[in-house]
């Protein structure tokens, strides 16, 4: 139900500008071939983002407390998703607003202003006791057991913290450029890194499940941030 409400506001508020974009004429014309090469690397970051999601399950349910860290790796997760999506959504606005390599550089110092106060926020809702209890007994409703668990591996996981507005702010870039290759590099090695990080610490280590949660998916965001920013500084550009 929300996915479709979701739809169908957005057409409600594109068919206004959808008309006004149809009475322009592109200098360019865009043939199948650089639509294809454009859009699979943006549509693989859904499908890693699904794949991630059993390989790490998988890798849970091998560890210490498997029934109990599978139950806890959702609210878990859960919470830095809601973070995570507040630092992806400043994509959408840099993309509309880049023009000048100057302007470019005020919507960067924006955008980073904007996640370290996403981040600042997560961070005092993890790491303050009572905050954090709240949140994980009263809000999501685990046990008193369950939320002892979760406690260590959720200020672990809040590491990748740090990669979010780097991994909003290349993409961004990489978007109005139409280099997303470099994007679809990016998450295949996401699951490269998730995946050798989940049989590592399976068949060398004995944890808690939520702890190899935790740790896999610090490893594939590090891995990601870590491409882009590496792809970025190589092509010179500042900003």
């Amino acid at each position: 139900l929300g996915v479709t409400s979701g739809a169908i506001s957005a057409y409600i508020f594109v068919r206004p500008i959808l008309k006004k974009l149809r009475s322009i004429t592109s200098p360019k014309t865009m043939s199948w071939k650089d639509l294809t090469l454009f859009y699979l690397p943006l549509a693989m970051t859904s499908f890693v983002t699904e794949a991630d999601r059993p390989i790490i399950a998988a890798g849970i349910s091998r560890g210490l407390l498997p029934t109990e860290s599978l139950a806890g790796w959702g609210e878990v997760i859960s919470i830095i998703a809601v973070f995570r999506s507040l630092c992806y959504s400043t994509q959408e606005a840099s993309i509309a607003l880049f023009s000048t390599k100057e302007n470019n550089q005020v919507i960067r110092k924006a955008v980073f202003r904007i996640c370290a106060v996403v981040c600042a926020t997560c961070f005092f809702c993890i790491f303050v006791p009572p905050v954090r209890d709240y949140i994980l007994i009263n809000i999501s409703g685990l046990t008193q057991e369950l939320a002892q668990i979760c406690r260590v591996p959720l200020m672990v996981i809040s590491l990748t913290l740090f990669t979010f507005p780097v991994v909003a702010w290349l993409r961004s870039l990489n978007i109005y450029n139409r280099t997303t290759r470099n994007i679809g590099w990016a998450v295949t090695l996401n699951l490269i890194a998730v995946t050798l990080a989940v049989v590592v610490m399976d068949n060398c280590f004995s944890m808690l499940g939520l702890m190899i949660g935790a740790i896999s998916y610090i490893f594939a965001m590090t891995a990601e941030s870590g491409y882009l920013t590496f792809k970025r500084i190589s092509s010179n550009n500042s900003y």
